[in-house]
């Protein structure tokens, strides 16, 4: 949700919250818009959280960002550990070069299963250089995890959409119920009843820096 969304549900949710806490009797009509105006935003908010995961949680930012680190952490030591060991070797050699950092995605992987499956056969060589093998484990395990992260995310792109349209259509709807909702209120109230009503209904102001006023320009002719 942005942030007029988040402002406008916590007015929506303190409107109902006063008139489910009122003294004074609702007719049925108002009391049945209340009620599909509480379910909505109950939905809002569990909306809201699902597209907060699939922003978060899936994002391809992230998986990225670990791409990387497997590449620094992971690729460069071991290839600048056995570029030495296997000179001369031009096939495993060409197998050890590590991408640049803003190489596709798919490269990346590509290089990294490229890189373990040359080096595998040659587990003993690595040990008796006193290379632990287990870094090519490691790769392994990291670039099948990652296949599978980058998979989530590129999906969640499209899951995050999903939200997004039932937020607009949610808001919609509690709109529109609490314009009823209003309009029942102001029926037959007193003068002090609508000003505490219109406080209650007023969606608070964006908090932050406000912005600075625009400088109109002058018109005046510059003097010679």
């Amino acid at each position: 949700m942005n942030d007029r969304q988040i402002r406008t549900l916590a007015t929506y949710e303190r409107i109902a919250s006063t008139l489910a806490d009122t003294k004074t009797p609702l007719p049925p009509e108002a009391v049945v818009v209340l009620e599909r105006l509480t379910a909505t935003l109950v939905a809002i908010r569990l909306t809201g959280d699902d597209q907060y995961v699939a922003r978060h949680e899936r994002s391809v930012t992230r998986a990225r960002w670990e791409l990387e680190c497997m590449r620094k952490d992971e690729m460069l030591p071991l290839a600048r550990l056995t570029l030495r060991l296997f000179a001369g070797e031009t096939a495993i050699t060409s197998a050890l070069k590590v991408p640049h950092k803003r190489a596709p995605t798919d490269d990346m992987l590509a290089a990294a299963a490229l890189m373990v499956k040359t080096l595998r056969p040659h587990r003993s060589v690595l040990r008796a250089a006193q290379i632990d093998p287990a870094r090519l484990d490691a790769i392994q395990q990291q670039v099948r995890r990652l296949r599978q992260a980058f998979k989530a995310a590129y999906g969640s792109v499209a899951d995050r959409a999903v939200p997004t349209r039932q937020l607009r259509e949610l808001f919609s709807s509690a709109h529109l119920d609490v314009g009823i909702l209003d309009a029942f209120r102001g029926i037959g109230a007193k003068s002090a009843d609508v000003r505490e009503w219109n406080r209650t209904k007023k969606i608070g102001k964006r908090i932050g820096r406000p912005r600075a006023p625009r400088q109109r320009k002058s018109t005046a002719p510059l003097n010679a």
